[in-house]
């Protein structure tokens, strides 16, 4: 997690909601679900490596001593994982029940009438709307 700090406070958050009983929790669920999202985003990883960079190096059908896999791991070079991010697209659509506009996923092509911070299907986080 990015800060432990930040991941306790939205669960205290949350045990609060659990307990509150005046019905005003709004203001409260938007908060935990901001923090929680940004407590549970990806950090920098930079001990990592390419999956279709490990395919390409161990080739099909091949068989390797555990030695052999060893030194061909450690000779891939490193990436850092980039989280997945999209855009939401105006279809140009409008929804006749709710009478608002849809948006599609520029990565996965799911359609949404919400233009949410994150992409319900893929996961995907939108980085704006595009016309």
């Amino acid at each position: 997690m990015n800060n432990n700090k930040e991941a306790e406070e939205a669960r205290n958050i949350m045990l609060q909601m659990i307990k509150d009983e005046d019905g005003f929790l709004s203001d409260n669920i938007v908060k935990a679900h901001k923090m929680a999202i940004k407590a549970l985003e990806q950090e920098p990883c930079e001990d990592a490596i390419g999956r279709s960079d490990m395919l390409d190096a161990i080739g099909h059908g091949t068989t390797y001593t555990s030695e052999e896999l060893q030194k061909i791991i450690k000779a891939l070079p490193s990436v850092n994982p980039q989280p997945k991010t999209g855009h939401w697209l105006r279809t140009g659509e409008v929804d006749v029940f709710y009478d608002l506009p849809s948006y599609e996923c520029s990565k996965c092509g799911q359609t949404s009438l919400e233009n949410g911070d994150y992409c319900p299907n893929c996961g995907a986080k939108m980085q704006e709307v595009e016309e």
